[in-house]
């Protein structure tokens, strides 16, 4: 498995995988029209295509497909921190976690945080985040919840990136 950032052509993939983890992954936690809302199977291109110009994510490649992706912005926010359904437990988001904690460390960030679904919760609890606080989030007719958390970066974070 290798790590790179995004290229323009990407985001179909990229899309894809959103949406297809999304459905299959988090259906055990929220429901069908939770899901609908928050990752539609109509799939809007360019909205992705401008979304991912925007925020040029990691990606994970195994076997020259996009194993999972996460996007990182320059003040420690991780969004959109994916997996595919079918690369689950296989260790891709460990690398992509230790990149991201790695890159933080080099723009001499003190902290890493994100809003987490119920599903990606206890993953990111095993990396070291902790939760600030529950959070709802309203879309159309559905509260959909999830997990503000935050994760301290130390020497020994870094160190134990590599």
């Amino acid at each position: 498995m290798k790590i790179r950032t995004s290229k323009a052509e990407d985001y179909k993939e990229l899309a894809d995988l959103f949406t297809e983890t999304v459905h299959s992954i988090c259906s055990a936690d929220y429901k069908p029209e939770q899901l609908a809302l928050w990752a539609p199977k109509k799939i809007d291109y360019e909205k992705w295509k401008n979304r991912f110009q925007d925020k040029n994510p990691f990606l994970v490649i195994e076997n020259d497909k996009i194993a999972g992706f996460a996007e990182f912005e320059n003040d420690g926010h991780i969004d959109c921190f994916y997996v595919n359904k079918d690369m689950q437990k296989k260790g891709v988001g460990t690398l992509l976690m230790k990149h991201i904690e790695q890159q933080g460390k080099n723009r001499g960030l003190k902290r890493i945080y994100s809003e987490v679904s119920i599903t990606a919760r206890t993953f990111f609890e095993k990396h070291g985040f902790r939760m600030v606080r529950e959070n709802i989030v309203r879309m159309k007719d559905q509260e959909l919840v999830n997990f503000i958390m935050e994760k301290e970066l130390t020497e020994e974070t870094a160190h134990n990136s590599n």
